[in-house]
């Protein structure tokens, strides 16, 4: 009996240390490019972001800048600064819902055609 006890230690020990949560996380890229204006001020995005993002992600998220690259129905070639909002959540239908709110409001006040989204499983741990 001992030596079984022993023999468990690690594999307590490694459960201990690996247990992680089933979450989602949501990568939502915006353009900062406004047709035939100029661009999201960064007062604007920071506006954007207190009223509409932060709500739905209270418990915090990642903002990433970026450049993105991606051709029209015209086939031409764009690049076009961007921002990268990723955040881990607990999807539900509610959620997702709030989510699109966000996509819907950032087009309807900065003239996009789109705001990309991709929702994927996560194993999360700290």
């Amino acid at each position: 009996m001992k030596n079984y006890r022993y023999a468990l230690l690690p594999l307590l020990l490694l459960c201990a240390c690996t247990a992680s949560h089933k979450s989602t996380e949501t990568n939502l890229y915006f353009g900062m490019d406004i047709a035939h204006t100029g661009t999201v001020s960064d007062s604007a995005w920071q506006a954007f972001e207190t009223k509409y993002i932060l709500p739905v992600f209270p418990a915090g998220f990642t903002r990433l800048d970026a450049n993105g690259v991606w051709r029209g129905d015209d086939h031409i070639q764009v690049t076009e600064h961007s921002r990268i909002i990723i955040a881990l959540n607990k999807m539900s239908p509610q959620l997702s819902v709030s989510i699109d709110s966000i996509r819907a409001a950032y087009k309807r006040l900065f003239k996009q055609d789109a705001v990309m989204r991709v929702d994927k499983p996560a194993q999360v741990s700290f």
